[in-house]
């Protein structure tokens, strides 16, 4: 999280309330600190009050986080496709170019064995080298690695492994929603602050990241 979006005295939370908390698990990259700072910002738009207010806000944020994780794993496992799906597209164009170069050099074998006694061919087989006929190679595809349909392709080769991370975060979502319904039954100004102070930093997050 932006550091501007932290406030600048986070409220804390009671002492006494502290040993009914854990911190989530961190994975790959993420680390506690940008945590609890989403937690702080998020608890700083909500003034909780009472040990209830808390809990609910643990809920909430550990769903929101989750849901901001697989967003992530979501863009970066694309990254990763398309780098894969290149390395494989470089892989089939250095084999294409072998395969035309294999060709050319059985031609050449060929056409030396038809004319064994002619003194030009002899002394000068590269002028008389052959050209692999058009026919012989149209088959033979050589990689665009500069591709406009790049992306389109991977989603196309990948939709399936990218549409289980958009479940995962659509349960996430199905999830945070259920904990906000259930704050509504309670105490309505509680969850209205709740997705406000969501909505607020995920918009300030946005135009940091434009600037």
């Amino acid at each position: 999280m932006k550091k501007s979006l932290v406030p600048a005295k986070p409220i804390e939370m009671p002492k006494e309330f502290e040993r009914f908390f854990d911190l989530p698990a961190m994975v790959g990259d993420e680390k506690h600190r940008d945590y609890l700072d989403f937690f702080s910002a998020i608890a700083d738009a909500i003034k909780p009050t009472d040990l209830f207010d808390w809990i609910w806000i643990n809920d909430f944020v550990e769903a929101e986080w989750d849901i901001r994780r697989n967003r992530r794993i979501k863009v970066e496992t694309i990254k990763l496709k398309v780098k894969e799906h290149i390395a494989e597209r470089k892989n089939e164009a250095e084999f294409n170019r072998y395969r035309i170069v294999m060709l050319r050099e059985q031609m050449l074998a060929k056409a030396d064995a038809g004319n064994p006694g002619d003194p030009k061919r002899q002394n000068n087989k590269k002028d008389t080298k052959p050209e692999v006929a058009k026919t012989e190679v149209a088959n033979i595809e050589v990689a665009n690695i500069e591709d406009p349909d790049l992306l389109a392709k991977v989603f196309v080769k990948y939709g399936n492994e990218i549409d289980l991370i958009d479940r995962r975060i659509a349960a996430g979502e199905k999830k945070r929603d259920g904990i906000l319904r259930e704050i509504y039954r309670r105490r309505e100004s509680l969850a209205r602050k709740l997705e406000k102070a969501c909505s607020d930093i995920i918009d300030a997050e946005f135009t940091e990241a434009a600037e």
